[in-house]
């Protein structure tokens, strides 16, 4: 599955994981299954993991749409929320500044980019936190 996602409550986290040649749809489609999750909540932060992306579909219609879902999907002016975007490879970088652009109009939002996964959990202040123990279970290596 091109994304995936686990909930976190006891670190207030939502960890997101996209893998392959992911596309609005599928982050569309993520994303209503992870605002319907019932230990989700919109203070709680996100880690969203570009590892696994080897590209991304440049629709500039669809990246548009998604855009104009963000403030109706993430914008929490009394909240805010801060979302964590791992991105250690070109394809991922790529990625993560396509999400960027997408993001413009959700004013309470603060967007970080990072390549090594200490950084980002150092953003979120997740000290003594194993990075790979947040992924979906059916991203962890066995």
């Amino acid at each position: 599955m091109p994304v995936s996602f686990r909930v976190h409550p006891r670190h207030s986290l939502v960890y997101v994981r996209y893998s392959g040649t992911p596309g609005v749809e599928e982050t569309l489609r993520a994303m209503q299954s992870c605002l319907s999750h019932p230990d989700f909540r919109l203070t709680f932060r996100h880690l969203v993991d570009f590892s696994a992306v080897t590209d991304f579909r440049r629709d500039h219609a669809e990246l548009m749409r998604l855009a104009a879902r963000m403030p109706d999907l993430l914008d929490d002016p009394q909240h805010g929320v801060l979302l964590v975007y791992y991105a250690p490879t070109p394809e991922a970088q790529a990625l993560a500044q396509a999400v960027m652009k997408s993001y413009q109009g959700v004013s309470h939002s603060v967007l970080v980019v990072v390549d090594e996964p200490q950084k980002a959990l150092d953003c979120l202040g997740l000290d003594g936190v194993d990075f790979a123990a947040l992924a979906p279970v059916s991203h962890r290596a066995l």
